[in-house]
């Protein structure tokens, strides 16, 4: 279970911040894929839908504490970033 890994990898409080981290990456993603259009409206469901695979393969299962696996959670993360930092530049704040 990734909740008791986290727990028991880094405390109340680091699995409060990747709680925090996962809700707040499912949040935007899912603003973005909402309120975005074109290119990025695909790319923020995407993310949505991976970060709901990591919850529901983190049920049975530790995705994260694998090397390559925390760097394609950072990596998604930074997907829903990168296209809201596109669209705020464009003038429209998400």
């Amino acid at each position: 279970n990734i909740v008791l890994n986290f727990w028991t990898e880094t405390g109340l409080l680091g699995l409060a911040a990747f709680a925090w981290l996962l809700i707040a990456g499912l949040v935007l993603s899912w603003r973005g894929y909402r309120r975005m259009s074109g290119q990025w409206r695909v790319i923020h469901l995407g993310v949505f839908l991976a970060l709901v695979a990591v919850i529901a393969h983190g049920l049975v299962d530790v995705p994260y504490w694998k090397n390559d696996l925390s760097l394609e959670f950072w990596s998604i993360l930074s997907l829903t970033l990168a296209g809201l930092l596109a669209r705020s530049r464009d003038g429209v704040i998400a």
